[in-house]
């Protein structure tokens, strides 16, 4: 999230000084990059999934733990 923050503060400074900056395309696709991978984990992140999801899953993982752990 900081290095996101900094390409966008990078890209705002590089926009206001110079009308063609040569590697302000480099700098736009790398924050078009590290946007969307911010969007990515947030998605994944569980602090976007529903509670049953969550206990759903936990469950899940328990069963698989058990079942490895009587097997050996």
């Amino acid at each position: 999230m900081e290095m996101l923050s900094d390409l966008e503060q990078t890209v705002r400074r590089m926009k206001g000084c110079d009308p063609k900056p040569d590697n302000l395309p480099d700098y736009q696709k790398k924050l078009a990059w590290k946007q969307q991978e911010v969007r990515n984990l947030r998605e994944i992140s569980l602090w976007n999934k529903t509670y049953d999801y969550t206990v759903r899953l936990l469950t899940i993982s328990f069963c698989i733990a058990a079942v490895f752990s009587s097997s050996i």
